[in-house]
């Protein structure tokens, strides 16, 4: 047995863990879901930090939760990071967890920067704005060639690279 190494499958990252109940503290207005059971796609970004997207009443928003660690207790604090205008059918984040990628209902895709918060259109290599010609249930991050790229693999096992079929 070689250490870090089970299945046949070598641990790249420490998996996260929470033990036991937590109440988060929001920091947000009453018409933004607070109930940990109504947000969706919860994301770990960080050792201290989740992102979960809260959808109610037309109002879409991502919001982050800080996990605060002191000597007596741990404590987690949410706020919005930022509000979006679309349906988010998937998140993913970058290989050095600087950035998000959110793949919204019609198949779009944003980039969120986390330092300021801000969410542009994901740019094709031809500075178009990346549309996959059909919503894809697994989105990942990677580089190829050394360039920034999406991979999408929609249900009826297309894959695409950016807004290329690779395979169907």
């Amino acid at each position: 047995q070689v250490e870090g190494i089970t299945n046949g499958f070598r641990q790249k990252a420490a998996v996260p863990e929470v033990f036991g109940p937590y109440r988060i503290e929001w920091d947000i207005e009453e018409r933004i879901p607070r109930e940990p059971l109504s947000l969706y796609h919860w994301t770990w970004v960080s050792q201290n930090c989740l992102l979960a997207v809260g959808h109610v009443d037309g109002i879409i928003a991502l919001l982050k939760v800080d996990i605060i660690h002191s000597a007596d207790k741990t404590s987690l604090h949410g706020s919005v990071l930022t509000y979006l205008e679309e349906v988010v059918h998937t998140l993913c984040l970058s290989e050095d967890r600087t950035f998000a990628c959110i793949q919204f209902a019609n198949g779009s895709c944003g980039r969120v920067a986390f330092e300021d918060a801000s969410v542009l259109y994901w740019l094709t290599g031809d500075d178009l704005q990346l549309q996959f010609p059909r919503p894809c249930h697994s989105v990942a991050i990677c580089k190829v060639l050394g360039e920034t790229r999406l991979l999408g693999l929609s249900d009826r096992f297309q894959l695409f690279v950016d807004d290329s079929v690779l395979c169907a």
